[in-house]
């Protein structure tokens, strides 16, 4: 979702928020993940495109999800060739399976016809890459009454292809100006129940100016709290970044012992494998 979106959590019920902040030349993003799924987010270093694997999908199979953001306008095509160079190689860096499930989406701010040729003549032809778009249409965003085709798109990995039914662009822009793009599964979602998450005491003994430095913090507002509403506000940002932060750095995650109760030995195996547990 773009900025404006990531406040309006109404229709989000059940969602845990993967935010990228506001910076300079970058609107800001968030990734959502329904909280009944298992999910972990893998830091990037770049504000462009947020990480998130996601298991219990594909019968324990981690699914990696890409949420990507290329900035508007033809002056930019130099930022977008350092941010899709740096995107390939975090993707080539982190797919580890040899049919790995890629999903990657967003706004690229590039045309359908661009997306073809960066899959098909550049160095990206040698992913296991293909775009998917709805046949019957490919308008996805109306800026000031005039229309942009096709500048959202769903860029997935030949394993996804097999388990996707249809891709469908719901013509709605009243939350946004982006209209919603919808990939629908060919099989039933498999669903867990939340596991349970602590932080990790050992990891987090020493290592308490590691929570202090990441750039999210700068999202929190730190004027004069004058009313009992403004602090519940401030207070859950505030639990919310250190969970984020904590989940990022990898002293916050799930128990050990919530793994057994949740999760199909195959499942819990692409857990512990994903990342890097004996």
């Amino acid at each position: 979702m773009e900025s404006e979106c990531t406040g309006n959590k109404e229709a989000l019920v059940g969602a845990a928020d993967k935010p990228q902040p506001m910076g300079p030349g970058f609107p800001g993003q968030a990734l959502f993940v329904h909280q009944s799924l298992a999910s972990h987010e893998i830091l990037t270093y770049e504000h462009a495109f947020i990480h998130v694997v996601v298991f219990e999908l594909c019968k324990g199979k981690p699914w990696h999800i890409l949420a990507l953001y290329l900035p508007s306008g033809t002056s930019r095509r130099g930022d977008h060739k350092a941010i899709l160079a740096h995107l390939r190689c975090h993707i080539v860096a982190t797919m580890k399976d040899e049919d790995p499930l890629l999903t990657l989406i967003r706004d690229f701010n590039i045309y359908e016809q661009e997306i073809e040729t960066l899959l098909t003549t550049t160095s990206w032809r040698s992913l296991p890459l293909s775009h998917l778009r709805d046949p019957t249409n490919n308008l996805t965003c109306m800026n000031n009454h005039q229309t942009d085709h096709s500048l959202d798109h769903f860029v997935v990995s030949k394993a996804v292809i097999h388990l996707s039914k249809e891709v469908s662009i719901i013509q709605d822009v009243s939350a946004s100006y982006h209209c919603p793009v919808l990939l629908q599964l060919q099989q039933h979602v498999y669903l867990t129940s939340p596991p349970s998450i602590k932080w990790n005491t050992k990891i987090l003994q020493g290592h308490g100016d590691d929570l202090e430095l990441p750039d999210r913090w700068n999202i929190l507002q730190v004027d004069e709290i004058n009313s009992q509403d403004y602090l519940d506000i401030s207070d859950n940002k505030y639990i919310e970044i250190l969970n984020n932060v904590g989940d990022s750095l990898g002293i916050r995650g799930e128990s050990k012992e919530s793994f057994p109760r949740y999760f199909r030995k195959a499942t819990l195996n692409a857990i512990k494998k994903e990342r890097g547990l004996k």
